[in-house]
């Protein structure tokens, strides 16, 4: 049989992990709320190679602002060790994923590496699991 504790070596792995996915939800949601704040200003910023959806660039920003917040809200509150943030960031990242799929047309290389980030970030939360405080 297998033994399923874990070394010291994996411990450490799955702490930098999620600290790692941690900071790139901070950081990937500063620059989405910033992203959204370029739409809102300068609706024509977003310039498709076709029109593939009837949304305005306007109406992306709002978008892109918001859940950028959200997304960095969530950050912070995972890197605080919210149990419920996690849930709440592995949900988001999801939606990230989404939202940054539909985005391919106006930004195929940026959408294409979020969406990567997004699965890597959406793992580390799922299998990462906090060391147990013993108070001796």
């Amino acid at each position: 049989m297998t033994s399923t504790q874990l070394t010291e070596t994996d411990t450490m792995r799955g702490v930098g992990g999620a600290l790692f996915a941690k900071t790139l939800m901070i950081i990937g949601g500063f620059f989405w709320a910033l992203e959204g704040l370029a739409g809102i200003f300068n609706g024509n910023i977003f310039r498709p190679v076709a029109n593939y959806y009837d949304i305005s660039g306007t109406t992306w920003g709002w978008v892109h602002l918001s859940f950028g917040i959200l997304v960095l809200l969530a950050g912070f509150a995972v890197i605080v060790g919210q149990t419920w943030a996690r849930v709440t960031g592995i949900i988001l990242v999801s939606i990230s994923a989404i939202l940054n799929f539909v985005f391919i047309p106006w930004a195929p290389f940026w959408a294409i590496t979020i969406v990567a980030f997004d699965i890597w970030i959406i793992h580390a939360l799922a299998v990462y699991r906090p060391l147990s405080r013993d108070t001796d």
